[in-house]
């Protein structure tokens, strides 16, 4: 995430009280890494009928990982029994659309490295649902 976008979300600090900005941060990174992976993913499999349940899971994980990022971007609007259901779906989303391109690995290496993006955006998302439980 850029400089601009924590200074400015530090300055939200009383909207986001509770919150690890820590692991905020990891997980916007790796939303943000994760949507940029599962585009290209399913881009560079999208003309291809036997791979196209695993572009149709990039395309899916892509639109997740950004609506992610950008309600994590809304200091104002968090909620946090929404954000943790969206974490929650955010995790198995990665994970599936992780073992899918596993599947795939072998066809293309945009899948190999999709599935390992995804499962780094998995481990973020759930990193952060665990410090939004921690007291």
């Amino acid at each position: 995430m850029s400089n601009t976008a924590m200074q400015m979300m530090e300055m939200h600090s009383d909207a986001m009280k509770g919150m690890d900005m820590e692991a905020m941060q990891e997980c916007i990174e790796a939303c943000s890494a994760c949507e940029q992976a599962c585009t290209m993913c399913a881009g560079s499999m999208a003309m291809s009928p036997e791979m196209a349940m695993c572009a149709a899971m990039c395309q899916n994980s892509a639109d997740m990982a950004n609506t992610m990022m950008r309600m994590m971007l809304r200091p104002n609007g968090m909620n946090g029994p929404a954000v943790m259901a969206m974490l929650q779906a955010m995790v198995v989303a990665c994970m599936s659309c992780a073992d899918e391109c596993e599947a795939m690995a072998g066809m293309s290496a945009d899948c190999a490295m999709c599935a390992e993006v995804c499962r780094q955006c998995a481990m973020a998302c759930q990193k952060m649902m665990d410090s939004m439980l921690a007291p």
